[in-house]
């Protein structure tokens, strides 16, 4: 575990003397050899660098139990997390998947389109459409738009043949964007 962690060095320093990185990763490996069924994990990527957290991630993928983790870092929660709670003062705000949480939060669809010419003759068209909600941004490379439903995708596609697109994206909402969105509604 110490190898895999990269602490084998530090094993005969005094804990006081380790940084709060290498604390962090010491008291991952000590509650991993605990080999519980049931793990709890405070925010245990504070003070680690992000090559640690990378390592601490996969780690905890190959974990076989159950781990309640609560964190800041919404981009860890994201890659390892099969259920998220959304906890704002004390309270749930929300709970469920993350697809679970980001339909319950936002239910627009959030494209990105890239096209070659005739921009703005697209921009027209899409405006007069009802199932566009918006043009969200209007660039020099593309436009971004949001769907009211995932089903108009077949209305859209249907937009898009007459024209040189380049590339379609749909924009995944990031669980931070989803979380500060929460607390202020």
């Amino acid at each position: 575990m110490a190898k895999s962690l990269g602490i084998e060095e530090w094993l005969g320093q005094y804990v006081e003397k380790l940084s709060s990185g290498m604390k962090m990763k010491l008291a991952i490996a000590r509650t991993l050899l605990l080999e519980r069924e049931i793990l709890f994990l405070d925010e245990p990527t504070l003070g680690m660098d992000v090559n640690t957290i990378a390592l601490f991630i996969d780690i905890i993928k190959s974990f076989k139990g159950t781990i309640i983790l609560t964190s800041h870092d919404l981009s860890v929660v994201e890659k390892l997390c099969d259920r998220i709670a959304f906890i704002n003062e004390g309270k749930i705000l929300n709970i469920g998947t993350q697809e679970e949480v980001k339909s319950l939060i936002e239910s627009d669809i959030n494209i990105e389109i890239l096209i070659k010419n005739r921009k703005d003759e697209l921009v027209s068209e899409l405006m007069q459409k009802k199932f566009i909600l918006e043009i969200v941004e209007h660039t020099r490379e593309g436009i971004k738009i949001k769907l009211k439903e995932r089903f108009d995708y077949k209305k859209l596609f249907k937009v898009l043949s007459d024209y040189n697109i380049i590339k379609i994206k749909e924009i995944e909402t990031s669980l931070e964007d989803l979380f500060l969105k929460q607390i202020k509604s």
